[in-house]
């Protein structure tokens, strides 16, 4: 039983708490589609976004909707990252919008572990 109790001690030491110091500050780039964006080819829509953070990432969501429809999710991400830096990489088929939908892209990083504080990045684009 002192086993497991050194053990819990040790692993409960790794939590994602500690690095929380309150000076986190995270940017966000959105390199695809950019803002006011035509897409030429629908079909394959990319969706290419870096995080950077002075400390460390937490929770991530990038998400998708139809420009003023925000009830309706097109795409949706989460990813809980513990990371300076993460990369989004992905290429989705838009082509059964019609030509001239517009669409708002709307990306949040967390500057701490229990997101109380957060950032927003939102970009809208068309096809």
């Amino acid at each position: 039983m002192k086993y497991f109790s050194f053990m819990f001690l040790v692993f409960a030491g790794f939590g994602c708490h500690g690095h929380d110091d309150g000076n986190n500050a995270i940017q966000i780039d959105i390199l695809r589609p950019g803002e006011g964006e035509v897409i030429v080819n629908p079909s394959k829509t990319d969706l290419w976004v870096n995080f950077n953070a002075t400390g460390e990432l937490h929770e991530i969501e990038i998400e998708l909707y139809q420009k003023d429809e925000r009830d309706e999710k097109i795409f949706y991400f989460e990813k809980h990252v513990h990371e300076k830096t993460f990369e989004f990489r992905e290429s989705i088929d838009l082509s059964s919008f019609p030509k001239g939908t517009s669409f708002d892209l709307e990306i949040k990083a967390c500057l701490d572990e229990k997101c109380t504080t957060f950032i927003e990045e939102e970009i809208t684009f068309s096809i």
